[in-house]
């Protein structure tokens, strides 16, 4: 697969992006990651049986502003 050399997310330049995802074994959940020079985005889509789902980004966010 070849990509443009230079790909752009919510307006910045795209530098890295990863998802987590597994449909075979029924996750209820879909998790991804995108990085541009001065912002990560995290991204969660999840089925309503997850109660605590929504709150994944925060503690992302948390943990890396805990370790600036």
């Amino acid at each position: 697969m070849t990509f443009p050399g230079a790909m752009t997310c919510a307006g910045g330049r795209l530098t890295a992006a990863s998802m987590f995802c597994d449909p075979y074994n029924q996750r209820l959940a879909f998790l991804s990651f995108t990085r541009t020079t001065n912002v990560i985005r995290c991204a969660v889509v999840y089925d309503d049986a997850l109660v605590h789902a929504a709150d994944i980004p925060g503690h992302w966010k948390a943990s890396l502003l805990a370790d600036a």
